[in-house]
């Protein structure tokens, strides 16, 4: 998908500084309230960009594991000082436990209920007795509804606007269908690129 790969920086483009900052300090607030203790180690599977990570505690020992080479090395750039895994977030082994670990909308790309076992599963190999897990799918089943979003972004001489169409086109499976359309004006050029992007969405 080029939108992970050579369309990554897209995403900096379009992901105000500040995107995540209330939802990361909400997070921290969660697992710290639920598991009575503070929070040392986090662990992000699918972190993409490191966009929420960029916002975590900077006393807390982060792990950031995604598939993309390209999308780790944009966390990197964000986020220098936390360990980054390139690998699939559902076999992945890192070899530690950790406090809190996250699963943002990266959820919605694991592509049938057998590999979701199978995250559930890995997930379990990187917990301890009070281990908090969150996972933030974009949307459930129970309340998906068509959309459309837009965004606009600018990084260095480029610019980009973002459409995203959600659709679901067989109600009876697990799965909708996302259709990402791009104009990007560059050195007074505008190009155009569209992606379908089949998620996963699961009840509740």
């Amino acid at each position: 998908m080029k939108l992970y790969n050579e369309l990554a920086w897209v995403w900096n483009a379009l992901t105000p500084i500040d995107a995540y900052k209330e939802e990361a300090e909400r997070l921290q607030s969660i697992a710290v309230e639920v598991s009575g203790r503070s929070i040392t180690s986090v662990l992000e599977l699918g972190c993409g960009g490191g966009y929420l990570a960029s916002h975590l505690s900077p006393s807390i020992e982060v792990v950031l594991v995604d598939n993309s080479s390209v999308m780790l090395a944009e966390s990197i750039k964000r986020n220098p000082n936390h360990k980054h895994i390139l690998g699939d977030m559902i076999s992945v082994d890192c070899q530690q436990k950790f406090d809190l670990i996250i699963v943002h909308d990266a959820i919605m790309y694991v592509p049938n209920r057998v590999d979701m076992l199978r995250l559930l599963q890995n997930i379990c190999r990187h917990m301890h007795t009070e281990t908090v897990v969150c996972i933030l799918p974009d949307v459930l089943k129970d309340n998906f509804s068509e959309r459309v979003l837009q965004a606009v972004g600018q990084d260095e001489d480029r610019c980009v606007v973002l459409s995203e169409w959600h659709w679901d086109p067989d109600l009876s499976d697990d799965s909708i269908s996302v259709e990402f359309s791009l104009l990007i004006r560059e050195d007074g050029i505008v190009s155009t690129t569209h992606e379908s992007h089949i998620m996963t969405v699961l009840s509740v």
